[in-house]
Formats: C-alpha cells, structure tokens, sequence
C-alpha cells in the first residue's frame, strides 16, 4: 500500500475501488466516510445522490448551456479557436451521450451495500465546499 505519495504518488479513485469496493460479496456492508479535498469520487461509485436523496444523473440539456455561454464568452473576447473548441467539445459530448455514465454502471456497480458520505465535491478544495453530496454503489 502507498504511503509516502511524493515518492509513491497519489492514491487514485481506480485503485481505492479495486481493492476496497470490488472485493465485497453481496450481504456486505461498507460506508465510508472522506472529509478531504476533491473526496466525491474517491471510491469511484457510479451513482451520486443529493444531499436531498436524490440521484444525480448526467443533464445534456445543461451541459449545452453550459457549452452555449462559454462559447458565446469566447465569441466576445474574439477567441474564435476558443469558440471552435467549445462547439466541438459539446458535440462530442453529445455524440457520445451517457457511454460513460453506462459504462460506470456496468462496471463500477457493486453486490455489495456500499454508501460512500463525501465532504466535498469532486472540483473543490474542502475549506471552500459546502455541498457534501453521497455516493451509492
């Protein structure tokens, strides 16, 4: 097991769910708790719920928005290769739609009862997050 990460490096969310999670027989019981920086995925689950009980799933829909004000953010700024990148991002993104996400499904998804209570969320440094979200598995 790692244990000096500036000789060894980071412990990764791949390995953390090879050697934790995907062990685990149907009947077993895992919850875990990660109060660090960028904790969301840190056993790679492949469902998120809201701290209100809801399941997250991916949104193309928002993600165009999202795509669509950054790319007219470029546009203004006369970033034309950055308004390319963009589109093309999001067309891509579209093009592929949930092949990840189904992917995470099918090979991330445990006999187990894995519950995973993350502190923040999988962009933020944890002194700025206030938005602790749960991963099921």
């Amino acid at each position: 097991m790692i244990v000096d990460h500036r000789i060894a490096g980071h412990i990764v969310d791949d390995e953390i769910h090879h050697y934790v999670v995907k062990p685990l027989q149907a009947g077993a019981r895992l919850t875990a708790i990660f109060d660090s920086c960028h904790s969301a995925p840190s056993l790679d689950l492949p469902y998120l719920y809201s701290t209100k009980g809801v399941l997250k799933e991916p949104n193309l829909a928002k993600e165009a928005g999202k795509g669509i004000i950054q790319a007219v953010g470029h546009y203004a700024r006369g970033n034309v290769a950055g308004v390319a990148t963009t589109l093309f991002g999001f067309a891509k993104t579209v093009l592929k739609g949930n092949g990840a996400y189904e992917h995470s499904k099918r090979t991330k998804t445990s006999p187990a009862d894995v519950v995973m209570w993350s502190g923040c969320k999988a962009s933020r440094r944890r002194e700025y997050s206030s938005h602790n979200v749960v991963r099921l598995g």
